[in-house]
């Protein structure tokens, strides 16, 4: 809901999109030549790769908000406006697509049929390719949706309360996803390995802390996208390194290393490369020494009016001491 995430067997993983703009509906073209998403105003962003920085699409004619965006049927890009109303993108040029109804979602089969969602909540499927012509068949539909797409034999919805529900096939029962961890609006399936060869990118680097005691220890996380799948590390620096794991799912990596009596202060490196290229992040650790004061008080009570001698002895060279006397500060 603040944005593009990318689920990995149940992780959700947020995709850089180098913007501000909030988006609410995403489409990928088959070959993963381009992904095209709608922000939060109906505006129309692209880019060429995934986690690559998306630029605004300036072909929409003016005034036209849109809500939706789909990859139809041989890589034709369908979208849907505020009203309803279902445009397609041929070249550069838009142009309305005459189905009956006013539309809130629309989502294509394997086979190249339309399914509609209506803006009254009606589910149904064209028995016809042709997109403005034939008989469409309602579909049961039990839920409240506002999103619909299609991945295989499944028909995948997202309702009004942003739980995810699907059915396999015209007969199948509506069944609920798992919890909605990634808090999604919308779905859209992608093929990870048809995207192009694309140069790595670390998407990620973070630490548990980044201002740390002396001597404990440094949790550091890399994560990094690429194809094909980039070799990943985090620079060893002068730290003993207490654990390393390396973990890759659908060409992104996760490296997480814990550096352990850390005893100062650290720029690290996540250096990631592959045949396409390569990238770096750095992340600054902080090393502060806890400060521990050391007082002697005299060890006998003393006359009244003599003279009484304190020591205070920090662990630290170089510290400033400050006394005070009754809460006051003495200079003496």
């Amino acid at each position: 809901s603040s944005g593009i995430n990318a689920e990995y067997g149940g992780d959700c993983e947020t995709v850089p999109t180098s913007t501000d703009a909030t988006f609410k509906a995403v489409g990928v073209f088959p070959d993963g030549s381009e992904i095209v998403a709608v922000d939060s105003d109906g505006a129309l962003w692209s880019t060429s790769r995934l986690f690559s920085p998306f630029t605004q699409d300036t072909s929409l004619p003016a005034g036209l908000s849109l809500t939706d965006v789909v990859v139809g049927p041989g890589d034709q890009l369908y979208a849907i406006d505020t009203t309803g109303t279902i445009w397609t993108r041929v070249g550069e040029a838009w142009t309305e697509v005459d189905v009956n109804g006013k539309h809130k979602s629309i989502a294509f089969t394997e086979d190249a049929a339309l399914i509609t969602l209506s803006q009254n909540n009606k589910l149904r499927k064209g028995e016809s390719k042709e997109l403005t012509s034939g008989k469409f068949d309602d579909i049961y539909l039990p839920y409240s949706l506002k999103y619909i797409t299609v991945d295989k034999d499944l028909l995948i919805g997202v309702t009004e309360s942003q739980r995810v529900v699907y059915k396999e096939g015209e007969e199948g029962d509506w069944v609920f996803a798992a919890d909605n961890d990634c808090d999604l609006i919308s779905i859209t399936p992608i093929n990870i390995t048809s995207i192009p060869v694309s140069p790595p990118r670390v998407v990620d680097l973070t630490a548990t802390e980044t201002e740390v005691p002396h001597g404990s220890s440094v949790t550091l996380t890399c994560t990094v996208f690429g194809v094909p799948t980039p070799s990943t590390s985090i620079d060893l620096s002068p730290h003993e390194i207490e654990y390393e794991a390396v973990t890759t799912a659908k060409s992104v990596t996760s490296v997480v290393r814990i550096f352990r009596n850390v005893t100062e202060s650290t720029q690290y490196e996540c250096y990631t490369i592959n045949d396409a290229g390569n990238d770096s992040s750095t992340i600054d650790i902080i090393v502060y020494v806890p400060l521990e004061l050391i007082e002697h008080n005299p060890s006998t009570t003393e006359a009244y009016s003599s003279t009484a001698r304190f020591v205070c002895t920090p662990n630290i060279d170089e510290t400033e001491i400050e006394w005070f006397v009754n809460g006051e500060s003495d200079q003496c």
